[in-house]
């Protein structure tokens, strides 16, 4: 090995990216090429862009030296074993912190500034030009190498995955569905799912033509692995639940609508519904609405079904409900199972995947003719 250590340097790019997109390409082109070189490489972790790094150095077997950002020592050695094996790190590589405040812009700085103290050999591929990133490279301090050959220009362009269900063309069967379901819609994630390594999921970006994860991909996930994974996300003090809905499809399509803060849609017109009694009896729970001030109330055991009313939103309209920590559903029969997808067409997929039944939210796929003859699909 030699003596130098390089540096990719990407700026924030968009959510969905795969393999044939231009910079992961490029990113990976400087990979092989300091591999060649025999060089190790400055990653980190925390951001998309220096994970997907971290995880195709570590697939390449490069000797990376590995960033995380810790509010303090303690937390680092925290955090350090399970990097390691989120991103099947070798002996080779090693792991610093970047001690910071709590804030997130100042760890990210205080993390460019690291590379750029580390790195003999700095390898930009896809820089904003007014960045931060890219100020900084135009006042390294002497003795810094600048390797342009894989730089590309840099796309602000965002494919937003935002739509609307056109409600006039909605499956008629929606309405003559047999009982009522409890259903936990999904959405498309541009990270991996609870239950995947990083390295793994990056590993299978970087080979896939397109983006992963989509809705569709995490409702098969759900199916197939017969696991409902409990979430913080936007809960209430951060409890971990699996949030249902007790409203009928038809009256849950104006709810899915684009959350520009987040950048994702609420949900998805992808779904898994469970039978209203069947439901029950695995532990979920309607939740209770109620104003802030009279969550302490309600006794300590009961706070996971605890959601706000809302001021600018109602969330009451939901119909929430919800199970405290993961749901195994291996135990519920398929036939008081029912999923959901968007078109005739997934549905059918759907089927022949899971075994399971599902019911389209369309009547049409967008290119279709005719109206889909069988509104609940199921493997004969």
């Amino acid at each position: 090995m030699g003596t130098s250590v390089a540096a990719v340097l990407l700026s924030r790019q968009a959510m969905h990216p795969c393999g044939s997109t231009p910079w992961v390409r490029q990113a990976l082109a400087a990979l092989e090429w300091i591999k060649g070189e025999g060089w190790p490489v400055v990653t980190s972790v925390g951001m998309p862009t220096w994970e997907l790094l971290c995880a195709a150095a570590a697939l390449r077997r490069i000797p990376q030296i590995v960033l995380i950002p810790a509010a303090d020592h303690g937390a680092f050695l925290r955090l350090e074993r399970k990097i390691r094996e989120d991103f099947a790190l070798d002996s080779a590589s090693t792991c610093r912190p970047v001690i910071a405040s709590r804030d997130r812009e100042a760890v990210m700085q205080r993390r460019d500034e690291t590379v750029l103290d580390l790195a003999d050999i700095i390898i930009p591929v896809s820089l904003r030009p007014d960045g931060s990133m890219a100020r900084r490279l135009k006042a390294l301090p002497p003795g810094k190498s600048m390797v342009d050959r894989f730089a590309i220009p840099y796309e602000t362009r965002e494919d937003a995955l935002k739509y609307r269900v056109d409600t006039g063309t909605l499956n008629p069967g929606l309405d003559e569905l047999p009982g009522r379901y409890l259903i936990h819609w999904t959405r498309a994630t541009h990270t991996c799912w609870p239950d995947e390594r990083p390295v793994d999921y990056y590993g299978a970006l970087i080979a896939a033509e397109h983006p992963l994860h989509s809705a569709f991909d995490t409702l098969h996930h759900i199916a197939t692995t017969l696991r409902f994974i409990a979430s913080g996300r936007h809960m209430p003090r951060d409890v971990r639940t699996v949030a249902f809905s007790g409203l009928a499809p038809r009256k849950v399509i104006p709810l899915m609508r684009w959350r520009a803060r987040y950048r994702e849609m609420s949900f998805e017109p992808y779904g898994l519904g469970i039978e209203w009694d069947a439901a029950l009896a695995a532990g979920i729970r309607p939740v209770i609405y109620c104003e802030d001030r009279e969550a302490d109330q309600h006794p300590p055991e009961q706070r996971w079904r605890l959601q706000s009313v809302g001021i600018r939103t109602d969330w009451s309209q939901e119909d929430e409900y919800r199970h405290p920590g993961d749901l195994d559903f291996r135990g519920i029969p398929a036939d008081r199972l029912l999923g959901f997808c968007r078109t005739p067409s997934e549905a059918g997929r759907f089927v022949t995947a899971t075994g399971l039944p599902c019911m389209s939210i369309a009547a049409l796929d967008p290119a279709a003719q005719s109206p889909v003859v069988d509104t609940l699909l199921r493997r004969d």
